[in-house]
């Protein structure tokens, strides 16, 4: 008997179509099986109330609204990390090599990967003094 008819009787022709029913719905009727659909309880608070506002918790209250400082300073904290940073090289030389020149400065990137602007043209490698922040990085001028 070949492995087929072995283990599904329905193609060897000896069950025919009871073993496996056309329908999902006849196999339920055949079963005497009913299907009920499966509600879930509604989710209540104290006073009947619905789920509070940002809260995964049944009767729970809403979330308080004091958290936008906090979010705020939660977006800012890169920021002032990266100024803080660069900021202990205001006053120090700083290797920069030139990567492109946007709005009349020449941009580019120190050692330490600090951008570096400098006002006018470089073209290769150069020592420059670091002045004060600048946009994204900081102000320097060419020793």
């Amino acid at each position: 008997m070949p492995i087929l008819r072995r283990y599904f009787y329905a193609a060897s022709g000896r069950l025919g179509r009871r073993c496996f029913p056309a329908r999902f719905g006849a196999a339920k009727r055949q079963n005497g099986e009913t299907a009920a659909p499966v509600r879930r309880p509604q989710a209540r608070g104290a006073g009947g109330r619905e789920r509070g506002h940002d809260s995964p918790r049944a009767g729970a209250p809403p979330a308080k609204k004091g958290r936008g400082r906090a979010r705020e300073r939660e977006q800012d904290f890169p920021a002032r990390l990266r100024a803080a940073y660069e900021g202990q090289f205001v006053g120090r030389t700083l290797s920069l090599v030139p990567e492109e020149q946007k709005e009349g400065f020449t941009v580019g990137y120190s050692e330490n990967y600090i951008r570096i602007y400098v006002q006018g043209t470089l073209a290769r490698k150069t020592d420059v003094r670091a002045l004060r922040p600048f946009k994204d990085g900081l102000l320097a001028a060419p020793q």
